[in-house]
């Protein structure tokens, strides 16, 4: 098994991504109105198995027990506990926001494949969601989920 390398270091570019297309996504379009989001729409399930990415919706208490061995887990996965407050994939990016707000975002070398890798925590700092995407499919991953907005 491959060594895997980790580094807090994102880009300017992946920075100001995470920024604009996340974190202000969420505060003024999300926030005011979450309805429309449908996680059966078919262009985003296609890009999601185009690209062998998986969404699992889990339990703080399953969160917790989860292996932390970063090179055998999360591969193409998203794991988090969906908010009471929020459907499924405006909770997914309410946890995506978090991540780059309190800065939870990291970079993970596996081989040759670079991979961005997300935590985010609850204020009892349980882990409510955890995941690692291509850094070179997270950009469409992120404009396929807001095209499943109506």
């Amino acid at each position: 098994m491959a060594m895997a390398k980790i580094t807090t270091d994102l880009s300017d570019k992946e920075l100001l991504f995470g920024y604009k297309e996340i974190i202000l996504y969420f505060e003024k379009v999300i926030k005011k109105s979450s309805n429309g989001f449908n996680a059966r729409n078919q262009k985003f399930n296609s890009f999601l198995k185009e690209h062998d990415i998986t969404i699992e919706y889990k339990t703080t208490d399953e969160l917790k027990n989860e292996t932390n061995n970063t090179e055998a887990f999360f591969l193409f996965t998203f794991s988090y506990q969906k908010s009471k407050q929020l459907s499924i994939l405006p909770s997914l990016l309410n946890h995506l926001r978090n991540s780059f707000a309190h800065g939870l975002v990291s970079k993970k070398k596996i081989k040759k494949t670079v991979y961005l890798c997300f935590k985010d925590y609850n204020t009892s700092i349980n882990c409510t969601m955890r995941g690692q995407i291509p850094n070179k499919s997270f950009v469409p991953f992120i404009a396929a989920l807001k095209q499943a907005k109506k």
